[in-house]
């Protein structure tokens, strides 16, 4: 029987992929500055929103859980609450694709 998450373990999953996120977006910037030099400070946002999307692409996209949700053991679901199943690609592209432009279109 599959069990919901608690909120901790929500909360730590996120702290999790945020950890690895900002290790993915720290190397971006480095890659950048040395390919493009001083130049590449200007482009900190979309650099950040490529690393951001190249995370989600290559887990959650892939249909693979997020390194945070592999560390909690948690498995996001979709469906009614007697008809649980994984939420198709779709959905969960569109989410985390709108979860990383949300910051660029603030802006």
């Amino acid at each position: 029987m599959i069990r919901r998450a608690d909120q901790p373990d929500i909360l730590r999953a996120s702290q999790k992929d945020e950890y690895y996120l900002s290790i993915l977006r720290d190397e971006c910037q480095e890659l950048a500055s040395h390919l493009f030099g001083a130049r590449s400070a200007l482009y900190s946002d979309e650099i950040d929103l490529l690393s951001a999307l190249g995370y989600f692409a290559m887990t959650t996209v892939a249909g693979h859980r997020t390194l945070g949700e592999e560390y909690c053991d948690i498995l996001q679901v979709a469906g009614p609450t007697r008809r649980l199943h994984l939420p198709r690609p779709l959905r969960r592209s569109a989410l985390y694709f709108s979860l990383g432009c949300r910051p660029v279109s603030i802006s």
